[in-house]
C-alpha cells in the first residue's frame, strides 16, 4: 500500500526514478515496456505507464526470483 501511495503522490513518473529505495527499472524481453519498483527485498511491483495520460497502470505483483 506504501508503494501505491507514493506512486499516486509523486507529481510526475521521473520523480519516482530518483529515489534509490524504490529501484525503479525498466524490464526487458516479454516484460519491454513495463517498469518494476522493489516492494521489498524479493517482491517487486511491476507498473506499466502511459505518459500520455500521467497514468499508471499495475500489472502485477512478483517475487524478483520466482522462488
Amino acid at each position: 500500500m506504501q508503494r501505491i501511495q507514493q506512486l499516486k503522490d509523486a507529481p510526475d513518473w521521473n520523480m519516482l526514478g530518483q529515489l534509490k529505495s524504490l529501484d525503479v527499472h525498466p524490464l526487458a524481453g516479454s516484460r519491454r515496456g513495463q517498469w518494476a519498483l522493489r516492494l521489498d527485498h524479493r517482491w517487486r511491483l511491476l507498473v506499466r505507464v502511459d505518459n500520455s495520460t500521467d497514468t499508471v497502470t499495475i500489472e502485477e505483483v512478483t517475487q524478483h526470483y520466482g522462488d
